[in-house]
């Protein structure tokens, strides 16, 4: 009889305990389900074959607002930005369209992945049927519909991540960059500002982004004399002479690769000899008149000499802020002459 007993407690306590052990089991389920979808409402995925085998939830996240799925690369997304909480990192491929993770130390890892719609909104603009930058930039006729549009232009200079697609993308060309510099429907402040194509000088104006430049002229360690007119006149005189105009405000030159002068120059002297430089400097004064230092035009050397010259700088290389300089150097085999340089446009692009 005892033992009877003893089984059929033993029976029941088990059956209570399995009911018990499932019933947890379901509701901790439910209750993760509950939670994922409570927190991040988009979409749940384990990212295989890590040594430790976490789970990794990927948050999507469209203009500013979540979505239940990744945009395809060619529905006309941008990328913007992608972070992991438990100090997880991140990397999203662009052109796989895909994401690498790694320092996964925990499970229920979520990371975040942000795009925005703002190529959609470009295209519709213009009315192209480009998908992608790779197409858009490709139409010669799309880039002339966006250089004349003021909203297009304005959308682009207000949207950096738009702006780095434009001028980050292979086919980003010269002659496309050229065409950004043509336009005239925004200012080119805000060109400058998002990394555009821009002119620091044109039609007898300075860019105020240049800092106090417009009638200030700095001696070099040979000047003797000058006078500056303003409005890109500048007339130099007597020999042995080095001259620069020097921006007070350090130029932003990360997304630029060439820094380009128009000018005019004139002498009444017939043996006059010398060069002009012009380059960019680092920050620090006690080096800008080390040329050493510069990164600098293809001189122009010129002799008894009256013409319009263009003179460019390689500046793809510089990634920090820096002075634009220029240098008039003008060596003459008599005491006294007169130099002629009328400016007529410095651009970056």
């Amino acid at each position: 009889m005892k033992e009877k007993k003893i089984k059929k407690r033993l029976i029941i306590g088990s059956i209570v305990g399995i009911i018990l052990l499932l019933g947890g089991i379901y509701l901790y389920k439910t209750y993760a389900l509950y939670e994922e979808k409570k927190e991040f409402n988009i979409l749940k995925g384990k990212v295989g074959d890590f040594s430790t085998s976490k789970d990794v939830t990927l948050a999507s996240v469209i203009d500013g607002n979540p979505s239940d799925k990744i945009p395809k690369k060619n529905e006309g997304y941008i990328f913007e930005s992608v972070s992991c909480d438990n100090k997880a990192e991140a990397i999203w491929d662009v052109d796989k369209w895909g994401i690498f993770v790694s320092n996964l130390t925990t499970s229920r890892t979520t990371c975040t992945i942000n795009f925005n719609g703002v190529f959609k909104d470009l295209v519709h603009l213009i009315n192209s049927s480009a998908t992608n930058m790779e197409e858009l930039l490709k139409n010669n006729e799309d880039i002339e519909k966006i250089i004349q549009n003021k909203e297009a232009m304005e959308l682009i200079a207000n949207n950096q991540s738009l702006a780095n697609l434009i001028t980050g993308n292979e086919n980003y060309s010269v002659e496309i960059a050229k065409k950004f510099l043509s336009s005239t429907v925004i200012s080119e402040e805000a060109k400058y500002n998002a990394g555009l194509p821009c002119y620091l000088f044109l039609n007898e104006k300075y860019s105020s982004f240049l800092g106090d430049f417009t009638n200030k002229m700095e001696k070099g360690v040979e000047a003797s004399s000058y006078d500056d007119y303003g409005n890109g006149r500048i007339n130099l005189s007597h020999r042995n002479t080095i001259y620069t105009k020097i921006s007070n405000s350090p130029l932003n030159l990360e997304h630029y690769n060439t820094l380009e002068m128009y000018y005019h120059h004139y002498t009444n002297n017939t043996s006059l000899k010398g060069m002009t430089m012009l380059g960019v400097v680092p920050s620090k004064e006690d080096e800008w008149f080390d040329t050493n230092k510069w990164t600098v035009s293809n001189v122009e050397v010129f002799e008894n000499t009256e013409k319009n010259t263009t003179l460019t700088a390689d500046i793809s290389n510089i990634n920090d802020n820096q002075h634009l300089k220029l240098w008039f150097k003008h060596n003459g085999e008599v005491e006294a002459y007169t130099i002629y340089n009328q400016i007529y446009t410095i651009a970056l692009y």
